[in-house]
């Protein structure tokens, strides 16, 4: 079996992606139930 000498990401991504939106990946659950969080991020360094 030939592997290409490197990875091409636009010969994938593309049905990988819709293969996720067709499956709901990016869909919210408004019904599940759960404690909310959120991660505190700082800001970007523009030093």
């Amino acid at each position: 079996m030939d592997f290409p000498k490197q990875y091409s990401p636009k010969d994938f991504e593309s049905r990988i992606y819709a293969d996720w939106e067709a499956n709901g990946c990016f869909a919210p659950k408004p019904g599940k139930t759960g404690k909310t969080y959120s991660i505190p991020l700082p800001p970007p360094n523009v030093t």
